[in-house]
């Protein structure tokens, strides 16, 4: 006779996924312009805040040239003017529209250095560009996107637990990813998101991060999950059973 007994089970479970990209960002420019430089192409790797590329300034640098001749004949007005007030030759108020002028001068000055500025074109992420939608000597549009980056440094799995076991999980939490493709290679991730709200079959969305070891988005993965609370379940010997 054999005796059934109520033994530890493990509780861990996997769900198939696909690795998906975790972020992405697309090159735009703040204002019109003629795209002057733009020194990505596909493939490139760039780094969040890299110049990239350059609007002509040429117009606005010719208004700076102006404003700064501008600027000097308004002091060197507001100077004499103060001599012709010290000498009663010019009433007090005879200064105060030039200041105003030379004020207006000073602030359009600052606008053309800040419009200059904002010419450069900037990554706004870390990554690889994977799309090239313009060139040099063509007109860019604020918003319009100039290319596209991809950062493949973290990658993301989603999948859906049901609510039998979402409890069991929380934000932080490790669990274990493997492939196919790398049958003998257990990556570990991290838990980042879990729906607060379940869809119609009661499974809740569960976001997990991994950092990227070889791995390309669209490859298929098992997500192993090891929940916290242990179980039994009534146990008999394999000698026990008739083949």
């Amino acid at each position: 006779a054999f005796d059934a007994n109520y033994l530890p089970v493990t509780t861990d479970y996997a769900l198939p996924a696909v690795l998906d990209i975790n972020k992405s960002g697309i090159i735009t420019v703040v204002q019109p312009g003629r795209i002057e430089s733009f020194n990505v192409e596909v493939g490139t790797r760039v780094t969040k805040g890299q110049l990239v590329g350059r609007l002509d300034s040429r117009l606005r640098e010719i208004g700076i040239k102006t404003t700064d001749v501008t600027i000097k004949k308004l002091e060197s007005d507001i100077e004499r003017t103060k001599d012709l007030i010290a000498g009663d030759a010019a009433p007090a108020t005879s200064i105060n529209e030039l200041n105003y002028n030379l004020e207006s001068a000073k602030i359009q000055k600052e606008n053309l250095q800040q419009q200059i500025a904002d010419n450069n074109i900037y990554a706004p992420i870390s990554g690889i560009v994977v799309q090239k939608n313009a060139n040099a000597g063509e007109f860019a549009n604020p918003g319009a996107p100039l290319a596209s980056i991809m950062d493949i440094s973290v990658l993301k799995a989603i999948v859906y637990v049901s609510e039998k076991n979402i409890y069991e999980l929380s934000v932080g939490q490790s669990v274990q990813v493997t492939s196919e493709v790398f049958p003998n290679k257990t990556i570990k991730g991290i838990i980042k998101f879990i729906s607060p709200k379940g869809d119609e079959n009661h499974n809740y969305r569960v976001e997990v991060e991994i950092a990227n070891n070889g791995y390309k988005a669209g490859t298929y993965v098992s997500v192993k999950f090891n929940f916290k609370k242990p179980s039994e379940a009534l146990q008999i010997p394999k000698i026990a059973l008739v083949e």
